[in-house]
């Protein structure tokens, strides 16, 4: 008999939809409007024990790729409990890791098992899923197959979200008029509207519905406001935007210092420098409370901005005694005086953060050097680092990057080459070169001839991962056209406050800045294929930048926008504001000029939106033209593979075959993999073999899936097979990742004991990497062989070698698995205290300190060790929220450790 527990479903709030936007202040979800429940109860913890957990067997399958519903058919033939609950937990945390599929996966086994009623919130989750899993044509194809009396507001706020996010509007607005309808709309699905109007730069539409909201009675919450505000105070539309403060300071719960900062940034785009300081003066008034650092923060950078170095120095003075600076402000003082050209103030506040501070930023001292940098002072450059050096304190990539940017200023290349060296070897995982610095030196050694001293630095970069082969053919045509040396430190200065704009969520503006850089529009043209390939991907807000550039070529007239132009054009329009827009500009392209370039950059728009019909009605367009070539044919398999269409791409690979059109190695790439992830072992052979018989399409790359599609198959032998051909084409520059590769898929079939390879290592290596002596710590740790992961630390620092953030986090999240909650905090706050920019602390583990304190009553505790996470910027108020409703709904213990890892290999 199967037991089945059936609680209600859904109960917690932040399960659902998040609305966000760069328009507000905070975030808000859709479920306190669409899945809101006024008996909401904290959810109990997995039930299951800890060796056998569902979640942990669960957890595995991101590696394994087994299907959940086998697992979980396995569950109940064991005879083991299963409540709706836990099946909910699974489900938000699947979310969480963008495992959409395994999520979907859940809701068919609850569907198939007939043993749980399907609530309306229950097909709204699933609706939201299936658009992110397989695109919006499928999430509406699954709308329709709702019943109309199931189709609930929470249905269609789901719907609403899901094109909201895709940006289609018309389909968003028709969706929010049927709320209305239903009388359902409330102020979350006006603010998920206003938020799409205000992305799209639809001003009197966003005024239009903040006006109905009055008039209906719906009343206007912060974030309502907030975004109001900012979206006229970009235009900027200062009568509008001086219309909503005022009412926004009528009301108490609305009103905080950061509304000003808003409209003295507008103030300051409409050139009225007078009313931005009256704002600012405001906003000093009203400073207070939690983010009271922030506000501070936010005023030195603006009365930099304004170029007001009295005020910047009064502000920093004022608030010296009363409020502890931390490291961000120091960060924000120096870079500020830094732009006002005030270098020996800079260094008297690097002086006083030597004095006062608690926590080490390399970012600070990293800014004083670039600032010596760009003044060619060298000597005080090299200064600092040895000062570094001396405390113990080791400078990392970005240290020795600017310092060798500043050698590629003053032309000491020898210096340079040695010093990228560095910067190479001191780098931590995701930390990539400055493109100049880099191109300078590659550049100096071929032109000495020096081939052997080029390829040892390639082989560094390969070694830390940063040498793809699309990384070398940017540096290639960087080199090409000529490396750009004035004012180059300052695009160091820009790649950081990029990264710092992804994190907050801030609009770019000011992007004109970047034309400094452009001698001509070869150069320019090469520049926004850089910027495409390697921002666009990782802050989708940066097609906003180049959509601002294509309009100021456009404005200047100097240059001839060939169809190329309009094709990127069309792509970034896409990226920006959405696939209707794209469609849109895509009218008015003059017909003459609508080559095979524009088709496909909107074939590859449909296709990235998982638009299927639109994509297969562009490909036809493409065929009717002649255009259709084997790229177009790969972006339609890519969809096809995406969505599952196993047998449309079957054909279309026939059709091909058929017209002459010859498959290349993506093509047959693409067809490989997704036979191998079923897996349909005939088929997987078939194309394996078509793929052996031309030797320009094999390498040892297709063995590794091929074995993969075995193993899932369940051929062991086979994939053991597979994987010695492998072995025997390893050649060339991708031989490194094949090998790790062979490691991954042997360590999973149990044929390597993880100590000897380490012990192996330790013997050969010839760089240090962190991330090795983690992993056999995280394996010891879930061993429970406590002694054996610290005896490892101790190695490391009798080597002087540093453990970082996920080393010790790693260790503290095996003693809370232990249970010795006193180590535990300890080396929490040895986690926090040796994390880099960019680290976050174990949920799992923080969460259980806390509990921890909280049950002990340590209330100072709890608060130093929220203090450190704040001084590392870790604890925003977001993030608190998230901390408490983790504890709320109560610690998984068992595998957590696996969780570290699965966060490492992201």
């Amino acid at each position: 008999m199967v037991k089945l527990v059936q609680q209600s479903w859904w109960k917690f709030r932040t399960c659902f939809l998040r609305v966000s936007s760069s328009y507000s202040t905070e975030t808000e979800t859709l479920a306190s409007l669409f899945l809101a429940n006024k008996d909401e109860q904290c959810l109990n913890p997995l039930t299951s024990s800890p060796k056998n957990a569902l979640y942990s067997r669960l957890l595995y399958l991101a590696r394994s790729k087994e299907s959940v519903i086998s697992v979980l058919d396995k569950w109940v033939t064991e005879q083991n409990p299963i409540k709706y609950e836990d099946l909910q937990i699974i489900v938000r945390q699947f979310r969480a890791y963008r495992r959409y599929n395994h999520a979907l996966q859940i809701f068919e086994w609850i569907k198939k098992s007939k043993d749980f009623d399907i609530s309306p919130r229950d097909f709204a989750v699933e609706l939201d899923l299936v658009s992110k899993a397989h695109g919006l044509e499928a999430a509406e194809t699954y709308f329709t197959s709702i019943p109309d009396d199931l189709r609930t507001y929470q249905v269609y706020g789901a719907l609403l979200n899901c094109y909201a996010d895709a940006k289609v509007l018309k389909k968003a607005e028709d969706t929010m008029q049927k709320l209305k309808e239903l009388a359902y709309a409330g102020t979350v699905a006006y603010n998920v509207m206003m938020t799409l109007y205000a992305k799209l730069g639809y001003l009197e539409k966003l005024q239009s519905l903040m006006l109905e909201m009055e008039d209906k009675g719906i009343p206007g919450d912060v974030i309502s406001y907030n975004i109001l505000l900012n979206a006229y105070a970009s235009v900027p539309n200062v009568t509008e935007m001086e219309k909503v403060l005022m009412k926004m300071e009528a009301d108490p719960l609305l009103i905080n210092w950061s509304p000003y900062t808003v409209v003295a940034k507008g103030y300051l785009k409409a050139g009225d420098i007078e009313k931005a300081n009256e704002s600012l003066k405001k906003c000093e008034n009203r400073l207070k409370g939690k983010r009271e650092k922030l506000g501070i923060d936010m005023l030195i950078t603006l009365y930099t901005s304004m170029g007001n170095k009295d005020d910047v120095y009064r502000i920093w003075n004022k608030y010296n005694k009363k409020v502890k600076h931390h490291n961000s402000s120091y960060h924000c003082m120096i870079r500020g005086l830094e732009k006002l050209d005030d270098l020996d103030g800079a260094e008297k506040i690097f002086a006083e953060w030597e004095t006062n501070r608690v926590h080490f930023d390399i970012r600070i001292p990293n800014l004083l050097i670039s600032a010596y940098c760009k003044k060619g002072h060298m000597e005080k450059a090299i200064s600092i680092i040895e000062q570094l050096e001396e405390s113990g304190k080791h400078p990392n990539g970005s240290t020795w990057n600017r310092l060798a940017l500043g050698y590629c200023v003053q032309n000491d290349m020898d210096k340079a080459v040695d010093t990228m060296k560095k910067a190479i070897l001191a780098s931590k995982p995701g930390w990539k070169p400055h493109f100049h610095s880099l191109a300078s030196c590659v550049k100096y050694l071929q032109s000495k001839g020096d081939t052997q001293g080029e390829e040892e630095l390639k082989d560094l970069l390969r070694v830390r991962g940063l040498c793809s082969k699309e990384f070398e053919r940017g540096l290639d045509k960087y080199i090409e056209i000529g490396n750009r040396k004035s004012e180059a430190l300052d695009e160091t200065d820009i790649e950081e406050i990029c990264v710092s704009i992804a994190a907050s969520k801030r609009m770019i503006s000011g992007s004109v800045v970047l034309f400094r850089y452009l001698a001509n529009f070869h150069v320019l043209q090469i520049f926004l294929n850089q910027l495409n390939v390697d921002l666009t991907k990782a802050i989708p807000k940066f097609a906003h930048i180049m959509k601002f550039i294509f309009e100021w070529i456009k404005r200047s007239k100097d240059f001839y926008i060939s169809p190329r132009d309009f094709a990127v054009e069309l792509d970034l329009v896409s990226k920006a504001h959405g696939l209707e827009a794209a469609e849109t500009y895509f009218t008015s392209i003059p017909d003459d000029l609508r080559t095979y370039q524009v088709y496909g950059a909107l074939l590859n728009c449909y296709a990235d939106a998982k638009v299927l019909k639109k994509a297969e009605d562009t490909m036809q367009k493409l065929k009717e033209l002649a255009y259709a070539g084997t790229v177009a044919y790969n972006v339609m398999m890519t969809l096809y593979a995406k969505l599952g269409y196993l047998e449309k791409l079957q054909s279309l690979m026939l059709e091909m075959e058929d017209k002459g059109i010859p498959g290349d190695v993506i093509s047959y790439n693409i067809l490989l993999n997704a036979y191998a992830s079923v897996p349909d072992v005939t088929e997987m052979e078939k194309v394996l073999m078509k793929m052996e018989a031309d030797p320009l399409l094999i390498n040892w790359s297709p063995y590794t899936v091929v074995a993969k599609g075995y193993l899932k198959a369940g051929d062991i032998e086979k994939a053991n097979e597979s994987l010695k051909k492998c072995e025997n084409r390893l050649k060339g520059k991708r031989e490194k990742l094949g090998i790790d590769m062979l490691i991954t898929l042997y360590t999973s079939m149990g044929k390597k004991d993880v100590s000897i390879i380490f012990a192996e290592w330790e013997t050969n290596r010839v760089h240090f990497d962190i991330r090795i002596p983690n992993l056999l710590i995280s394996a010891y740790c879930k061993k429970g062989h406590m002694e054996k992961a610290i005896s490892i630390i101790e190695q490391l620092e009798e080597s002087g070698k540093h453990p970082n953030g996920s080393t010790w986090n790693r260790l503290a999240l095996g003693y809370c698995v232990q249970n010795y909650m006193e180590k535990a905090v300890e080396t929490m706050e040895k986690a926090i205290l040796a994390s880099k920019p960019g680290w976050k602390p174990h949920f799992h583990s923080l969460a259980s300190c806390v509990k921890y304190l909280q049950s002990k009553g340590d209330t100072q505790g709890e608060e130093e060790l929220k203090d450190l996470l704040r001084v590392r910027g870790l604890c925003s108020k977001e993030f608190e929220r998230g901390l408490d409703k983790y504890i709320e709904i109560g610690n998984r213990k068992s595998e957590a450790l696996n969780e570290t890892d699965l966060e490492d290999t992201c």
